[in-house]
This record gives structure tokens, sequence and C-alpha cells, in this order.
């Protein structure tokens, strides 16, 4: 059983053995908000609030499926959210993790691990996960790789056809060394870009849609403190994807290596020939802005978001795009459409031949992410 505790909340997921070397999802429980580092106050209630209403879920599920508790083994890993307060808050962190080890004991079940993911991990589970699903990881030579947009980070991975080189990690499945190069950027997932980009863009309102009628909301990121006044914004594409291109350069400067900084990373050896899939954000993105697949996907994505969030009152175009009650992602689309272009194919960003990515992939098996990709190795090692 994996717990992935994100940047916005805590998931579960009950796998077993698939076929073909997948990990099969058999539950999982309803995702318990906010996410671990929200506890940096109160540190003792992260496992209360956000691991036992998980656990006590699970245990209702292997009751009626038979299964011993056991005989379920619990992995806890942390991703961006908490490696960031990490950096600011080292021992708010240790409180947390030993809130949350204190539940897993008090439930019965064995722990396996109780920690932070490392960023590198995150990103190479991810490809063991979607190589999986599309039937290459038994392949000598896998190719699809993937671009995944967070809410605190971003995660690149391809298949390495070198065993050694910048970002090249390895991963053991099935009794094999599998390498790829795997690149996590802390600070590029969507919501620490926004919050960047807003404190750069004073406010950030040229890449919000203008509602000058006053309909609901009169704020977008009402909840945040930086909320934009709807009747105030007026998107304008340029000085936005400007904006994210200075942010993600800044954020590329903190990369220790300079040859797997987003805009070097395409000169990597297996770049040019991996054929990507888009996860998280990215997907997002696509879906709500309803581009065809068969579009081209850089052209596309930037033409519909200059036709929905450009004009006086394209909020009415946006909200168009969601049956009600409109969700308060809505807000976010324009910016995120935004940011996604510049990191999927802009100068500062991957520079991804468009030919080469499907933004909105399709896998039997589910989506790709990297709890599954964890649960592979541990049930294929």
């Amino acid at each position: 059983m994996v717990i992935d505790a994100g940047s916005s909340g805590t998931r579960l997921t009950l796998y077993a053995p698939g076929s073909d070397l997948t990990a099969s999802r058999i539950f999982r429980a309803p995702l318990t908000t906010p996410g671990l580092s929200s506890f940096v106050d109160n540190p003792g209630d992260a496992g209360p609030q956000s691991v036992t209403p998980l656990l006590d879920a699970l245990r209702d599920q292997l009751v009626t499926t038979g299964i011993s508790p056991s005989d379920v083994p619990i992995a806890l890993l942390a991703t961006a959210g908490v490696r960031l307060l990490k950096q600011t808050d080292p021992a708010a962190v240790r409180a947390i993790f030993a809130s949350t080890q204190a539940a897993i004991t008090a439930s019965g079940m064995p722990l396996r691990t109780n920690a932070i993911l490392p960023d590198v991990r995150e990103a190479a589970l991810a490809w063991v996960d979607a190589n999986a699903l599309s039937g290459t990881l038994d392949d000598t030579a896998p190719r699809v790789g993937i671009i995944e947009v967070g809410g605190a980070s971003a995660q690149v991975a391809f298949h390495s056809p070198r065993p050694r080189g910048p970002g090249v990690v390895q991963v053991r499945v099935d009794g094999r060394v599998l390498h790829t190069v795997a690149v996590s950027y802390l600070g590029l997932g969507s919501n620490e870009t926004r919050s960047a980009m807003q404190t750069r863009l004073n406010g950030g309102k040229p890449c919000f849609p203008n509602n000058a009628t006053g309909v609901n909301p009169k704020f977008y990121l009402a909840a945040s403190q930086r909320r934009v006044a709807s009747d105030r914004a007026d998107f304008r594409g340029s000085p936005c994807g400007r904006t994210y291109a200075a942010v993600i350069s800044d954020v590329a400067t903190t990369v220790k290596e300079p040859r797997i900084r987003p805009q070097r990373l395409g000169s990597l050896p297996g770049f040019s020939r991996a054929n990507f899939i888009g996860l998280g954000g990215v997907t997002f993105a696509y879906t709500d802005f309803a581009i065809p697949t068969t579009a081209d996907p850089r052209r596309a994505l930037a033409t519909r978001v200059r036709t929905t969030c450009k004009g006086p009152d394209a909020w009415v175009s946006v909200r168009a795009l969601y049956s009600e009650p409109v969700p308060s992602v809505a807000d976010t689309l324009c910016s995120l459409g935004t940011y996604a272009g510049e990191f999927l194919y802009g100068s500062r960003g991957l520079e991804v031949d468009p030919t080469r990515i499907n933004p909105i992939p399709t896998f039997a098996g589910g989506v790709p992410a990297w709890p599954s990709g964890y649960a592979i190795t541990v049930l294929f090692p």
C-alpha cells in the first residue's frame, strides 16, 4: 500500500501484481486534505487527520476482501510540498513524520517506509509506470518519456541509452536494471510558478481573463494571499508568457548540474528519440481547453488560450468550458495554459518537438503515476 503525501493532499492506493510487470490498483481511498506540509504549525495533527482516515478506509476494504492487515506493508512517501517545507522548517518535517509514523504503527499494519521521496525517484518511478502501461517496460530500449507538472514541482524522465551521464538514474525491475534520465524541478509546479508569476507581474492580472460584468467570482484565487479582482483582470499572452519564461529561467539557475536545466535537457542522449506523454497540469490544460488529440499540440494550445482568455468578459468563454457548478480550477486555467506552453515548447523551457508529445495519454490500466511505479519495483524486485 502506497500513501502519496502530495502538496495538495494525501492519497492511499492498494496494489497487487498485475500482468506484464504492471501494478494493479485494487483499492483507492478518498483524498484527505490539506497536504502534510500544511501541518507546519500543528504537526501532531498530521497523522490523525491525514493518514488515519485513509487507514480506516483501507481496513474496511481488507475486511471485505479477506486480506490480513499484517500482509499489507505501508509505504508513506512525501513529495514536493514537504520538500519545500524541509528547506525552511526541518524540525516541523520531523514532527510531521513522527505523527504519521505513530498513526501507521497504531493501525497494526507493517511500516515499510515513512519519508520524503527523493525528487529524481519521483520522476523515475512515474516513468516506470508509464512504460509498464504502454508495454515498453520489458523492451530493451523503452521509448516513452514523461513530462509531469504537479503543484510544487515538475518532472521529466526518458530512457537513457547510456548507463551513466547527467541525470541518469538506475531503477531495478524484475531483476533488470533500467536507465533513465530523471529530473525534478522544485518550483516549476503550477502553483509555485503561478505564485512567482504574480510576484513579478503585479498580482498577475495579465494572466487571468477579464470579467467586467462582475459575474461570480469577484476575485480569482479568492482564498489566497494574492487574489485577483476579476473585473480588473486583462489577459495578455505576451507579458504573461514572458513572465513565466523568466520564472523558468530563475528556477533553472538553482539546478546544480547545468546540463539538466530545462533548456539544455534536449541535448542529452535519449531526449530527441523519446515519445513523451503529458501528466498532471499538462493533461489538465489540454483537457479543460477541449483541445482535440489530432491537433498540433503547440499551435492548438496557443490558439485556444488566446481565443478563450483574451478580450472583455473572457471569463464567459472560460466558464463555458465547464458544466455547472464551475470548479475553482477554472480561475487558473488561462495562467496554467500559458505556463504549460512556455514549459513544454518555449526557448526557456524544454522545447519539445510537438510531434513527439501526447498531452492527453490514455492507457487501459489508468493514468501513469509514481506510486504505481513504486509498487512495481516492490512487487517485481
